[in-house]
């Protein structure tokens, strides 16, 4: 491994947000409205397809329209009967932090958006946080592996990140990472900024920090 960087690192930010960048996109509206069987999808102006989606989801009943959205995000990854019961459960708790399997968390928040808007009473409120940071010296390689490990020099060793995954954080490879940061944007500049987006349970300690310093690195074969 290369010679570690010392970074400065400003907490700028940190905010609840109801939705994350690109959780759906158009391609992934259309899949939907075309896995629940919605005509003439082709023919939908791309602006209105959020709004056909949800009102085909309202023509649902609520466990239905779950099982339904997540049998089209996760059916190569969970059975149908672990979609039926992670249906019902996801009207109940935020599974988007308690679930066993991180890998999913992200499309567990993103499906509890999409159906929050078809039922506002019936599913929990997706907040999930927005991270701000100013790193310098800039940064050259930004990516999921350097930045869970860069909140979690900033959190502490009671975090959750450094609990769970303390040899990760320290090692040469970082695949929980992916899992951990939902989604980024880098904006390269002295000093470099970036914006996280995660699920409060990951990132709820930053909020005790306001600054720090961090030698956070990239694995070694991920690309940035």
């Amino acid at each position: 491994m290369k010679t570690k960087v010392k970074f400065r690192v400003t907490v700028n930010d940190l905010k609840k947000v109801y939705e994350v960048p690109n959780g759906w996109s158009i391609a992934s509206y259309k899949g939907l409205l075309n896995h629940i069987d919605f005509e003439g999808v082709d023919e939908l102006d791309p602006s209105e397809l959020k709004d056909y989606l949800v009102m085909a989801l309202q023509d649902l009943d609520p466990e239905e329209a779950s099982q339904m959205v997540l049998s089209f995000l996760l059916q190569n990854h969970l059975k149908p009967g672990q979609i039926n019961n992670l249906a019902l459960e996801l009207m109940q708790d935020k599974q988007w932090e308690e679930y066993q399997d991180i890998r999913i968390h992200k499309q567990l928040y993103n499906a509890t958006v999409l159906l929050k808007a078809a039922f506002p009473k019936k599913f929990p409120e997706t907040n999930a946080l927005k991270c701000v940071l100013h790193i310098s010296p800039s940064v050259e390689t930004v990516n999921k592996s350097f930045l869970a490990r860069l909140i979690a020099h900033g959190m502490g060793d009671r975090a959750v990140i450094n609990r769970l995954f303390d040899e990760q954080v320290d090692g040469t490879s970082f695949p929980e990472a992916e899992s951990i940061i939902w989604d980024y944007e880098a904006v390269s500049a002295e000093p470099t900024i970036i914006t996280i987006y995660s699920s409060y349970y990951w990132l709820h300690q930053m909020d005790e920090v306001s600054e720090y310093e961090s030698t956070a690195y990239a694995d070694l074969l991920e690309k940035s």
